[in-house]
């Protein structure tokens, strides 16, 4: 059941970001706002994760994971507001260095016994998908692509 749920959360984050990278003008711009607020809305989400679970195994544990989680939350804000104040190029940065950070910060608190065994290579897994996507599209940015705004 988990990697079934890991692919239905995959599966926009490929749609978009293919659809990006394939139409034109304004069809290319949606699916690539489409995109970037998909990933905002997930890398808030999973910083959420941990912030209950923060709440759930006490104070003693409290700091680390909700740093995680408030990691996350700000890096999908600033993915946002980056978007909207400057270009989508700097969000989609945004929102890699925001996955890349939450699946460093996740594999330390694994390390360190604060996650529950044997999800990691499930988080690895989605956060690499993930990446790849985002610095696909903005690659193709940099590049001059068609989904260059």
């Amino acid at each position: 059941m988990p990697m079934l749920t890991l692919l239905a959360g995959l599966l926009p984050f490929l749609l978009c970001g293919l659809a990006a990278l394939t139409f034109q003008d304004n069809s290319a711009r949606v699916f690539l706002l489409a995109l970037i607020a998909y990933g905002t809305v997930v890398l808030a989400f999973l910083g959420g994760i941990h912030w209950a679970g923060a709440y759930q195994t006490g104070a003693s544990r409290l700091r680390g994971r909700a740093a995680v989680g408030l990691m996350a939350a700000g890096f999908g804000w600033a993915a946002m507001v980056l978007t909207v104040a400057l270009s989508t190029g700097f969000g989609l940065v945004a929102l890699v260095v925001g996955y890349a950070g939450l699946a460093v910060g996740e594999a330390r608190l694994a390390r360190e016994g604060r996650l529950p065994e044997g999800g990691m290579w499930l988080r690895w897994l989605f956060a690499g998908v993930v990446i790849v996507m985002l610095g696909a599209v903005l690659l193709l940015q940099l590049l001059g692509g068609r989904v260059v705004f």
